[in-house]
């Protein structure tokens, strides 16, 4: 499996030459999901913070075997490679000469790829299958930037190459650009060369009539000639120049289509290149030593990564730079974020684009995330400035998902980062501020993100499938949720956050359940090793009733000391007892997403397992008498548990349809079901409910269970309480999040880059004829694994990076 702190070569470089001429120039990954999010600054409209945008599709070579990579290299002596995996995953490649260098200084140093074109998505486009090819520019010792056309064939390991144009001697001449005015800069005591080459695709504006041409930008540096004065030292700067790519379409002569014997196709014009004119648009010169180019926004905006630490974002039409603006922003950038003013060798921007990874001058790689700088400040940050900094993470967030990016820590931390800034007075806020406060900041942006991806948080319990599994939005958004207030493992939480990682918990045991009993006819708890996978689900599904239950009765007894359980109980009462006790089990029979979970691991429990274990009764199989043992033990069963849950449901909705909240699309009822999860609170709408629960089901429950058994069933291993036995036990016996069982001895374990749980390191577990190990691939919160140290005289410990 991948870690992000373990690389496993797949192929031993030792085998291959040493070759200079084989170094690579350039590259592009083949776009595998080629659907990408172009949008507008974001502003604020009829009250709300809006953004507009509409989905682009890179047209261009690809894989054409799924979920397989594939990229494109140019190598120093001119040669195209495809490397590419097939689909038993080996990789496999092939190349082809672009030209034969005729002398040394035919050897390219600079390579840049690009799709041909970016188009909006249309449905009814029958062009969006077709392959479209890649534009290559390069340039040589000679100076000479050429500009290629590139068909990759995977399928016949071929690559058809035209070449476009050429263009001679291209870089700045002394005297064609005016120096830097600064007193400081010495003129052009150097010449300029080429440092970076970028090729930006054709494609759209944020004007969907407007089409941006392709266009390859350079960027020259001055390199020092040894002439300078120790007094007046020439200051870096790099010359920015861009070439437009013009193609004409091409034309054959009227007179073609009179020849008789060709004239069926004598006028098609398939085939032939178009008149290409590449059109040099004026230079731009920035007192400072470009680093790295980071195309954003679907090509439509620049990112320059400087050696002196700083990041500037420029339009790629004009190269002309994105100033501050607070009433409409594009990113951070423009409303005061920048990184810590470092110097560096190389940079280059995390996939969100809120931080920057540098290398110093020792190469010591060193992280840097956007942050307010507090000279930048006029007073303090006022309610208005921090609404703005909170959409702007939201805008951040929202794109990731919406361009399918499966990456958003970046976003987070950052966040953090401008909360720990907040809390430890680095940048002064009006303390009357709303935002000011780190909880309202998290609900805010947790209730934007669900305003505008719109996905559903609440649940009918007439609903028989269990459409929450396959929703990805909601996956992320609970792991955001989760993660928002995680300061660390064994430091206890805000209660929202530890109902969502429940539900999380919830999700992933649910979704191996239904995996394994997808059918009875298929029941796959007829083989022994899967039993043993799913022992460790089973115990854990049967400890979280055992708990929710303890705790309702626990809820309802300290009320009933308090005389509370009749005119005087509130919502703000419950909110009270549950953070007082840290219990988030109320809030998970409440919320319809948590409750579908549980009603359909219920009905998995009662159902199929069941079955199977009488069936394989006689065959006293360790696994089956095990899981057999952990439910006739438990003090309640499934199906007591899943009779509470219909209850739960019943009372629910009879309290939405007294409020007149039904219906497919009310959303008075979508925000309240959100405002359980992310603020965890009780609403005052579905008090009936709570009391019909503690008044009603739960004495009913009492009668046909044993509640001293209940109370001393050891639930400290689900994480859910925080008393001092309750941590010695999970940090002597550590609990394996996947599989939930204990964590082996002497096996290595790997954790979670995101909510730090911890998993054994190793093949994954393999059932009969299902591959439940697809399922241990990420954490249950959707972030990686990273492998740790064993430490001296520690089985597996807690190791270091």
């Amino acid at each position: 499996m991948a870690h992000i702190n373990r690389l496993v070569p797949t192929r031993q470089c030792v085998v291959d030459p040493e070759d200079n001429l084989s170094a690579v120039v350039g590259m592009m990954w083949l776009h595998h999901e080629r659907h990408l999010m172009l949008h507008k600054p974001m502003r604020k409209v009829d009250g709300y913070w809006r953004f507009s945008g509409f989905r682009q599709i890179y047209l261009g070579s690809r894989n054409p075997f799924p979920k397989s990579s594939a990229m494109v290299a140019v190598t120093r002596n001119g040669t195209v490679k495809v490397l590419f995996q097939d689909k038993q995953q080996k990789w496999q490649h092939f190349q082809t000469p672009l030209e034969e260098p005729s002398s040394p200084n035919g050897l390219l140093t600079h390579a840049a790829i690009c799709a041909e074109r970016i188009i909006p998505q249309d449905p009814q486009n029958k062009n969006l299958e077709k392959e479209s090819p890649l534009l290559l520019a390069t340039y040589n010792c000679d100076r000479r930037l050429s500009v290629y056309r590139l068909v990759v064939n995977v399928s016949t390991s071929r690559v058809h190459i035209q070449h476009y144009l050429v263009t001679s001697d291209c870089r700045p001449i002394e005297g064609s650009v005016s120096p830097d005015p600064s007193p400081k800069h010495n003129s052009l005591t150097s010449q300029p060369e080429l440092g970076l080459l970028e090729f930006i695709p054709q494609g759209s504006t944020a004007n969907p009539k407007v089409t941006r041409p392709a266009s390859i930008l350079g960027a020259f540096v001055n390199v020092s000639d040894g002439m300078q004065s120790a007094d007046t030292p020439a200051m870096p700067r790099t010359i920015l120049r861009r070439w437009e790519i013009h193609l004409d379409a091409a034309k054959v002569h009227s007179s073609f289509g009179s020849l008789s014997s060709k004239k069926s196709n004598a006028s098609t014009t398939d085939g032939l290149l178009s008149k290409s004119i590449l059109h040099q648009t004026a230079d731009v010169v920035i007192p400072k030593t470009l680093l790295c180019i980071h195309q954003i926004n679907t090509s439509t905006i620049l990112a320059f990564l400087c050696g002196d630490g700083s990041v500037e974002y420029r339009d790629s039409a004009n190269l002309d730079t994105l100033s501050m603006n607070q009433s409409e922003f594009m990113n951070l950038g423009q409303i005061g974020f920048s990184t810590t003013r470092k110097p560096s060798l190389h940079a280059t921007l995390s996939p969100n684009n809120c931080a920057v990874m540098t290398l110093g001058e020792q190469n010591s790689p060193s992280l840097s995330l956007f942050q307010i700088e507090p000279n930048t400040l006029e007073g303090m940050m006022d309610d208005a400035f921090l609404e703005i900094v909170n959409e702007a993470f939201v805008m951040h967030y929202t794109l990731a998902i919406m361009n399918s990016s499966i990456y958003s820590d970046d976003i987070l931390a950052t966040m953090q980062m401008f909360m720990s800034q907040l809390i430890h007075g680095q940048v002064q806020a009006d303390p009357f501020s709303t935002f000011a406060d780190t909880e309202k900041f998290h609900t805010h942006f947790l209730g934007e993100i669900h305003r505008i991806l719109i996905f559903p948080v609440d649940y009918s319990p007439d609903a028989q499938d269990m459409p929450t599994i396959q929703n990805a939005v909601l996956y992320r958004f609970l792991s955001t949720t989760a993660a928002l207030s995680f300061v660390g493992k064994e430091v206890q939480t805000v209660l929202s956050s530890t109902v969502a990682q429940t539900i999380l918990n919830e999700r992933y045991v649910l979704s191996a359940l239904s995996t394994v009993l997808t059918k009875p006819a298929d029941n796959q708890l007829k083989h022994p090793e899967t039993v043993n996978f799913m022992m460790g689900m089973i115990s854990w599904s049967i400890s979280l009733m055992n708990y929710i239950v303890d705790e309702i009765i626990t809820l309802r007894d300290t009320l009933e000391e308090e005389d509370a359980l009749g005119d005087l109980l509130t919502p703000e009462l419950l909110d009270q007892k549950s953070r007082e006790a840290s219990s988030p089990a109320l809030y998970l029979l409440l919320a319809s997403t948590s409750r579908v979970f549980l009603r359909h691991i219920a009905a998995v429990l009662r159902g199929p397992a069941t079955i199977a274990i009488k069936d394989h009764r006689n065959t006293a199989s360790l696994p089956y008498l095990a899981i057999e043992s952990i439910m006739s033990k438990s003090p309640v069963s499934p199906s007591q548990f899943e009779s509470l849950l219909a209850q739960v449901d019943a009372s629910v909705k009879l309290a939405y349809q007294s409020a007149n909240l039904t219906g497919p699309s009310n959303d008075e009822r979508k925000a309240i079901e959100l405002n359980i999860i992310i603020k965890a609170s009780i609403p005052s709408v579905l008090l009936p409910a709570v009391k019909d629960l503690l008044n009603t089901a739960i004495p009913a429950l009492k009668e046909n269970i044993n509640v001293a058994e209940l109370y001393f069933t050891d639930i400290s291993w689900l994480g859910l309480t925080h008393d001092e036995s309750a941590k010695r036990q999970r940090r002597e016996h550590p609990v394996d999040v996947m599989r939930k069982t204990e964590l082996g001895k002497g096996v290595r374990w790997k954790r979670c880059t995101r909510c730090c749980n911890l998993t054994e390191d190793g093949k994954p577990e393999r059932t009969s004829n299902v591959p439940i190990w697809l399922l241990q691939r990420t954490c249950i919160c959707g972030s990686g694994w990273m492998v740790l140290e064993q430490r001296e005289g520690e089985m597996g410990g807690l190791g270091r990076l």
